[in-house]
């Protein structure tokens, strides 16, 4: 009998073998499915976080690129206006230099008359000077005609 109850020890701890190795086993598995499962919710959270920042980029990249047109719209406002300037610089120095001419013009133009008028002014005055010249001569000979009537008159000789 002993071989027999050593049989069924052997047996009985073989099964307890067994079974603390079935025990490890399932430990094992259920460590392995924690394992797995945080696994799963650490990749199910890295894609949610993954997702949430692309979304983030999408949505930065989107505000960037209203910014640039933003910025394009009014870099190309500013080189229009900056044109429009530039023109009407052109425009006012066209303006100003036409201006410039038209005084230098009515300058040469003004002193020809100038010079036209000083001419006949002078030659006014000679001819009044002259004028004077021949009233005071015909005034003198009349004083003397005179003179010479009231002599002949007075019966003095002219004289």
């Amino acid at each position: 009998m002993s071989t027999s109850l050593d049989q069924v020890r052997k047996c009985l701890d073989l099964y307890k073998l067994a079974r603390q190795r079935v025990d490890d086993f399932s430990s094992r598995r259920e460590k392995a499915r924690s394992v797995a499962e945080e696994f799963e919710e650490s990749e199910r959270s890295g894609a949610v976080r993954r997702e949430q920042h692309r979304e983030e980029l999408v949505r930065q990249e989107g505000e960037a690129e209203a910014a640039e047109a933003k910025a394009t719209a009014k870099a190309r406002a500013a080189a229009e206006r900056r044109e429009q300037l530039r023109a009407d610089i052109r425009h006012i120095d066209i303006e100003a230099e036409a201006a410039q001419t038209a005084a230098a013009e009515r300058r040469s133009r003004d002193g020809a008359e100038l010079a036209r008028l000083q001419g006949e002014a002078e030659g006014a005055e000679r001819k009044a000077v002259e004028e004077k010249e021949k009233y005071l001569a015909i005034k003198s000979m009349m004083t003397l005609f005179d003179l010479t009537v009231e002599e002949e008159e007075d019966g003095r000789p002219a004289g």
